[in-house]
Order: structure tokens, then sequence, then C-alpha cells
């Protein structure tokens, strides 16, 4: 359970308030989701609105690296822009 880890995570740095972001996995027209994964996107979406201080990072319009599985390093290096975005976002609001 996502929850669980979260709280988890904030216990054992006894912080309640520790910051959480969750990455969407890779969305690849060659790799088409199944129900399961669907479901884990939709949990990962919600999360911002069910725990607080916590961020859902989008993978929108990234690329893989031939494998259909594993992000390009150009992708990985927009990831990592928007998980610094919004982990700014997140501590601004404290």
């Amino acid at each position: 359970n996502l929850h669980t880890v979260i709280s988890r995570f904030r216990k054992e740095f006894s912080d309640p308030d520790v910051p959480f972001l969750v990455g969407q996995m890779g969305i690849f027209v060659e790799q088409p989701w199944n129900a399961e994964k669907k479901l884990v996107d939709a949990a990962h979406r919600y999360l911002p609105n069910q725990v607080s201080n916590t961020a859902f990072v989008s993978a929108k319009d990234l690329h893989h690296k031939g494998d259909e599985v594993h992000f390009d390093s150009p992708s990985y290096r927009e990831l990592g822009r928007r998980y610094a975005q919004a982990y700014i976002k997140l501590i601004s609001t404290q």
C-alpha cells in the first residue's frame, strides 16, 4: 500500500511532512498498458489528493531507449527536471 510506504518513510525520518514524489511509468505506444498498469497509474495520479505533501510526476511525451521499457537519456534528464519542479513546488508551499 502506497500510503503505508509514505507513512513509514515519514516515521523513519521523524518528520510527518517529508515530501514524497511518485513518477509515472513509461507510456510507450509499442508497449500498451494493461489493466494493472492503468490501476497503478490512477493511484499515483490521485495520490496528491489523498496524502499531504506528495506529488505526481508525469512521463508524458518521454521516449524509451529502444527496449520499450526504460527511458532514453534525454527523457531521463527531462524526468529529472520534472521531479525538480514538483519538489520545488512542494517545498515552496510549506
